[in-house]
């Protein structure tokens, strides 16, 4: 009844899957949303888990990927710290 961790077909527009327990949606959209405005935030990446969140795996690798992007402009360190930890 419970063997799927993923709730199949529903995702945001960022195209995170939902899961059981992952990072507070409203959280994530509002950090990526001002990445997206070039407004990194200054503050550490860090999400409250909750059910039916985003899936962490898929969140942690986009933020990589985004870091990877932009490091070399200088926008590489969402976090402001040098830190690679999202």
């Amino acid at each position: 009844m419970f063997s799927s961790r993923r709730d199949d077909g529903l995702t945001n527009r960022f195209g995170f899957a939902l899961v059981r327990r992952g990072y507070d949606r409203g959280q994530v959209d509002a950090y990526l949303e001002r990445l997206a405005a070039g407004d990194p935030p200054a503050d550490h990446a860090g999400f409250e888990l909750t059910r039916r969140g985003y899936d962490r795996g898929q969140v942690d690798a986009y933020l990589s990927a985004w870091r990877r992007r932009n490091a070399a402009d200088g926008r590489g360190r969402s976090d402001g710290s040098g830190s690679d930890r999202p």
